[in-house]
C-alpha cells in the first residue's frame, strides 16, 4: 500500500509519503469505522515521527468533506493513479471548496492497497505526517471515503481511501 499526506494550515502544506503493500476489497460501514478508529487515535497523547501530540477532541462527520474524499477516492480507482492532485489539476483543497466547503485549514490523507480501515489507519498513524494530520487539534471536522478499483484490465485490484480533515471558517 501507498500512503501520502497532503496538509494545509494557513496557506502551508506538507507532504509525506511511504509504501508497503495489500489488495483485499474494503468491508462495508468503512467511514464510520474510521471515524470511530480516527477518534480512539484522537483521544490519547501520541508521538507522530519527532513530534509530540496531546489528546485532541474528537471529529465531526462532514457530508461535504466526505463527496470530497469519495469523488477523489473513486477517480484514483476508476483512473488507476495514487496522487492528491486530481486528473483534472485540483488540488484536495480545491476539491473541498467545490463541494462548499469552506475551511480556515485543511489536510488529506490518502493510501492505497490497505485491506480495511484498521489497517489504513494503523499505517497513517505510524507515518509523521499522517499521524499529525488525524491528531492536529485545530481540525474539527472530516470526511473520508474508500474506493475499490473494477477495472477488468487490472490484475490485482486496488483499494483507495481518502481522508480530508478540516477547522471550518
Amino acid at each position: 500500500m501507498k500512503l501520502l499526506s497532503i496538509s494545509m494550515v494557513m496557506s502551508s502544506l506538507v507532504l509525506s509519503a511511504c509504501t508497503i503493500q495489500s489488495t483485499p476489497k474494503p468491508r462495508p460501514n468503512t467511514s464510520n469505522e474510521m471515524l470511530n478508529l480516527i477518534n480512539q487515535a484522537r483521544s490519547q497523547a501520541r508521538q507522530c515521527g519527532g513530534r509530540h501530540f496531546q489528546a485532541a477532541p474528537p471529529l465531526r462527520w462532514n457530508d461535504a468533506l466526505a463527496r470530497a474524499a469519495q469523488k477523489h477516492a473513486q477517480d484514483m480507482a476508476d483512473n488507476n493513479y495514487f496522487e492528491h492532485k486530481s486528473r483534472d489539476g485540483r488540488s484536495p483543497f480545491e476539491r473541498m471548496k467545490a463541494e462548499g466547503y469552506r475551511y480556515m485549514s485543511a489536510a488529506e490523507n490518502i493510501a492505497q492497497g490497505n485491506r480495511n480501515a484498521q489497517d489504513a489507519v494503523n499505517n497513517w498513524l505510524t507515518s509523521a505526517g499522517h499521524c499529525a494530520n488525524i491528531m492536529n487539534p485545530n481540525f474539527r471536522e472530516v470526511g473520508m471515503a474508500v474506493a475499490h478499483n473494477k477495472a477488468m484490465y487490472v490484475a490485482t485490484p486496488r483499494i483507495y481511501w481518502v481522508q480530508n480533515f478540516a477547522a471550518p471558517r
